[in-house]
C-alpha cells in the first residue's frame, strides 16, 4: 500500500468518526444502561453470549470492551497516521523554501568578491567594474561607492577588511593595492607589491599578507612599512589561493602543483592531487583556522585538519562545476555552490546535506557568511548580489 492510499484511508476514517461520535455514544450508554435494567431482573445467556458480539453493553462484558477499544483505536491511528502526513508536508515545504532576503544588482559585469567586515555592520563587494561598494549589514542599502575619481580600476578580484572594520584593501590586476577608510571613503594608502593580478588578501594583527596569480606570495608587518617578506616566488601560476582569518595561513592549488599550504617563511605540503585527474575549484579555511575546505572539479570536497593535514571527512556534492566553499561559523557547517547557481549546506564533519537553494541568479562565483553566521550572501557573474537567511536551518 502507498503512503498516498494510506493517507487516504486515514482521513476517511477521521471523517467517518468525526460524523458518528455523537449518535455511538448515544448508543452506547442507552445499551448500557436497557441491557443492566435487564440483567437486574434475569440473567439472560443466550443474550450475553449472542448480542453482547452486536455491542450490546453489560451482556458479555470481555467483547464489549475488546469492541470498545478497537473502535476507539482505529481512529486515534488514523489520526496519528494524518499527523504524520502533516509534519511530513510541513518538512518538505522547509526544505523546498528559499530564505531570500534581498537581491539587487550590485555591479555592471561580473562581481567577484563579497566580505562582511569583522563587526558584522557592513557589507563590501567588487568586481569587473573597479568599484567597491559598502552595503549596510542589516538592511543591505548602499551606503559608499569606492572609486578613483582620477584612476579607473578595472577587475578587482579579492577584497580584505582590517581586524578593528575601519579599513578595507581592494586588489585586483594592478601592482599596486589601495587602502580605504570606510568611514570617509577616501584612499588611505596603497600598497605597492612585485606581482599583479592578487588573487587573495589575508590581513592580521601582525600585517597583511597578499598571494599572486603568478605564484609570487608575500607578507608585509603593516600598510606602511617594507619591504616584503617573500614567502614564494617559483612562477608556477596559482589557479586559486585563501588566507586563513588568524594563523597566517596561506593555502595554494597550483595547476601543476597541487596544493601547497605555507605560513610566513615555512612551506608545509598539504597534499599532491594529479592536476590531469582532480583540479582544484575552491579552497576555504574555517574561522578558527583549525579546518581547511578543498573542491575539485568533479565535485569532490575533502576537509584537512591544519596542522596534520589528516582528512576529517570527504564526500561528492553532486556539482560538478564547484566555484565556491564558505564555512559558516556558527557549527561545522560548509557551503558550497557552483556554476549552475545552486548552494548546498553540508554538515561538513560528516558530509550530510542539510539544506539546497536555488538562486536563479547564473553562475555563482564567491559566498560571504555574516560573523554570526545568520546571512549567507551569493555573488554572481552577472554582478548580482543575494543574501540569505540561513540560520534558522543550522541546528
Amino acid at each position: 500500500m502507498s503512503k498516498a492510499t494510506l493517507y487516504k484511508i486515514a482521513h476517511k476514517v477521521l471523517d467517518i468518526t468525526r460524523k458518528t461520535w455523537i449518535p455511538a455514544i448515544i448508543t452506547f450508554i442507552v445499551s448500557f444502561a436497557a441491557n443492566a435494567a435487564v440483567l437486574k431482573q434475569t440473567d439472560y445467556d443466550f443474550f450475553k453470549s449472542v448480542l453482547g458480539v452486536f455491542f450490546l453493553p453489560g451482556l458479555n462484558r470481555a467483547v464489549t470492551l475488546s469492541v470498545v477499544g478497537l473502535l476507539v483505536a482505529i481512529p486515534f491511528t488514523a489520526w496519528i497516521i494524518t499527523l504524520i502526513e502533516a509534519r511530513g508536508k510541513a518538512s518538505q515545504a522547509f526544505k523546498n523554501r528559499e530564505p531570500l532576503i534581498l537581491k539587487w544588482k550590485g555591479h555592471q559585469g561580473p562581481a567577484f568578491a563579497a566580505l562582511w567586515s569583522p563587526n558584522g555592520e557592513n557589507l563590501a563587494s567588487t568586481g569587473a567594474d573597479g568599484v567597491v561598494r559598502i552595503w549596510n549589514g542589516s538592511s543591505f542599502s548602499l551606503m559608499k561607492e569606492l572609486s578613483p575619481e582620477d584612476e579607473p580600476v578595472d577587475w578587482l578580484l579579492s577584497l580584505v577588511w582590517s581586524p578593528d572594520s575601519q579599513l578595507l584593501i581592494a586588489a585586483g590586476l594592478e601592482k599596486k593595492s589601495r587602502i580605504w577608510d570606510v568611514a570617509t571613503g577616501k584612499v588611505q594608502g596603497e600598497l605597492q607589491h612585485p606581482a599583479s593580478s592578487i588573487l587573495s588578501i589575508g590581513w592580521y594583527l601582525s600585517g597583511i599578507g597578499l598571494v599572486a596569480e603568478n605564484g609570487w606570495s608575500g607578507f608585509i608587518s603593516s600598510p606602511a612599512s617594507g619591504p616584503w617578506q617573500e614567502l614564494s616566488a617559483i612562477g608556477t601560476p596559482i589557479h586559486i589561493a585563501a588566507w586563513s582569518w588568524h594563523s597566517r595561513f596561506l593555502a595554494s592549488a597550483y595547476l601543476k602543483e597541487g596544493i601547497t599550504v605555507q605560513h610566513v617563511g615555512l612551506s608545509v605540503s598539504a597534499t599532491k592531487l594529479s592536476s590531469v585527474i582532480q583540479q582544484v575549484q575552491a579552497v576555504s579555511w574555517d574561522a578558527a583556522d583549525a579546518f581547511l575546505a578543498v573542491g575539485f572539479d568533479h565535485g569532490r570536497v575533502h576537509i584537512w585538519e591544519a596542522g596534520r593535514f589528516t582528512t576529517l571527512s570527504e564526500w561528492n556534492s553532486g556539482q560538478r562545476d564547484l566555484r565556491s566553499l564558505c564555512w559558516i561559523q556558527k557549527g561545522h557547517y560548509l557551503a558550497s555552490a557552483d556554476s549552475e547557481g545552486f548552494i548546498r549546506i553540508w554538515k561538513a564533519t560528516k558530509g550530510l546535506l542539510e539544506h539546497e537553494i536555488d538562486t536563479h541568479n547564473g553562475p555563482i562565483t564567491a559566498l560571504a557568511n555574516s560573523p554570526q553566521s545568520k546571512f549567507l550572501c551569493s555573488v554572481h557573474e552577472t554582478g548580482t548580489l543575494s543574501v540569505w537567511d540561513i540560520e534558522k536551518f543550522l541546528s
